[in-house]
């Protein structure tokens, strides 16, 4: 199950797992502490959404997952955590 938010960005949806899962880096070893690494959003159109983050989202680039793209969010956009975009 997944929660998805509308956002301010054309064609994006923030997506988060209702749950944890066992191939989870923090399921690997159980006597670390969790870490909040960054926030991936998923966004219909990468395009419309570089085009309205203009300098402050790096160069699209093809993902490591097959026929998907993606897109962090540069540093001097001081948003306190790495973002990236990615295409559905």
């Amino acid at each position: 199950m997944t929660l998805n938010r509308r956002s301010p960005v054309p064609g994006a949806t923030s997506t988060a797992p209702s749950e944890s899962t066992p191939d989870t880096p923090a399921a690997e070893n159980s006597a670390a502490p969790a870490r909040f690494y960054g926030l991936a959003l998923a966004t219909a159109d990468i395009d419309a959404t570089a085009g309205s983050l203009g300098p402050l989202l790096g160069e699209v680039r093809d993902a490591v997952q097959p026929g998907r793209r993606i897109a962090t969010v540069r540093r001097h956009a001081q948003l306190g955590l790495p973002v990236a975009f990615m295409s559905v």
